[in-house]
């Protein structure tokens, strides 16, 4: 089990953010509202983002998933969506510097660490 390099995770994440931007702005143009749109966003990028095989759309790209650190089966729903609202929480709460620090001592975030799991490399 090969551990992902934080910045193949951040550009994963980079990736995730672009598609979710062009589906928001897919939307609000054919539909010519944009009430309720970022809410379709959030929910699509954060909460759903790795309950499938593990992997967004980015870290399908880029071979990568996140995985059951002590199993490591891949994570359903349930754990993407711990792991992705505490991700919230730590970009709004917790300093990154803590967060690095948990990156560079275990290679795995805050959220990692709450939801019981690890991003690694599928190839």
């Amino acid at each position: 089990m090969q551990m992902a390099a934080l910045h193949i995770r951040f550009i994963a994440k980079f990736i995730d953010l672009i598609v979710c931007f062009s589906i928001y702005t897919l939307i609000s143009t054919l539909f010519g509202r944009e009430t309720a749109l970022p809410e379709i966003a959030f929910f699509s990028l954060f909460l759903l983002s790795d309950s499938i095989n593990g992997q967004s759309i980015g870290k399908r790209l880029l071979n990568i998933r996140v995985i059951e650190f002590k199993t490591q089966n891949s994570i359903g729903f349930i754990r993407s969506i711990i792991r992705n609202s505490l991700a919230l929480l730590n970009f709004l709460l917790i300093p990154a510097a803590i967060d690095y620090i948990l990156y560079v001592s275990y290679f795995r975030r805050l959220g990692d660490f709450m939801a019981g799991t690890c991003v690694v490399k599928t190839t």
